[in-house]
């Protein structure tokens, strides 16, 4: 059975941008997944320069065994203590983490196990950070304008 919308039911999903704090959060959210696309772009790219594709992998597997370890240490932490306050915390930790990063590549001094920590680092940022984003949208909009109800 298909379902279709009428094109006033369609505009409804832009209402939530009625909000101010949802327009910020938005924003803010699209700023920060370039920089994070542009960051796991940027260090694929390192980890093959510096030690070829045979241990692109494990850079990688790094930044994931980083978020699981804090990812329900995150969770329940969002649930406990602001939100706002937790993105900024960890958007603050990863910065500080990509900004060493970026100084031992430039004097020089970035080896593997170097870039494996770091990685590691950023990844447990992630784990704090994802939590907190999670339901921060919702909370900024009103109940109507997150529901879409299509015609039966």
């Amino acid at each position: 059975m298909a379902t279709e919308t009428t094109p006033l039911q369609r505009v409804r999903v832009f209402e939530a941008f009625r909000h101010r704090d949802f327009r910020v959060l938005w924003s803010g959210q699209v700023v920060s997944l370039i920089g994070d696309a542009a960051f796991f772009t940027t260090l694929g790219w390192r980890a093959f320069t510096l030690v070829g594709s045979s241990r692109l992998g494990i850079v990688f597997v790094a930044q994931g065994i980083g978020l699981l370890t804090t990812l329900l240490i995150g969770g329940a932490l969002a649930d406990r203590i602001p939100r706002r306050s937790m993105m900024i915390a960890s958007d603050l930790a990863r910065f500080v983490v990509v900004a060493v990063l970026a100084v031992f590549d430039a004097t020089g001094h970035l080896t593997f196990e170097v870039l494996l920590v770091l990685t590691f680092l950023n990844g447990l940022g992630d784990g704090f950070f994802f939590p907190a984003v999670g339901e921060l949208g919702a909370r900024r909009v009103t109940r109507g304008a997150l529901l879409v109800r299509f015609a039966e």
